[in-house]
């Protein structure tokens, strides 16, 4: 992604974050990840795995942060 502004759209887990970019037109699906580096977080639950201990914390955590 090009330097400039975007916004935090989303928070999946608690080592990235969904970008969209300010006055930019994307099409859906197309909005960038941006993944933290050296950041070591729980793994967050999935149909066939069972959610690590505070996995919800730290993803929360970081949308606080990055989210309003």
């Amino acid at each position: 992604m090009p330097a400039g502004k975007a916004l935090v759209k989303a928070v999946p887990s608690g080592d990235s974050i969904c970008l969209v970019p300010i006055g930019k037109k994307a099409k859906s699906g197309e909005d960038p990840y941006c993944y933290l580096a050296y950041v070591g977080v729980p793994r967050i639950g999935t149909p066939n795995r069972n959610e690590e201990a505070f996995a919800f914390e730290a993803r929360e955590a970081i949308r606080e942060k990055l989210i309003g």
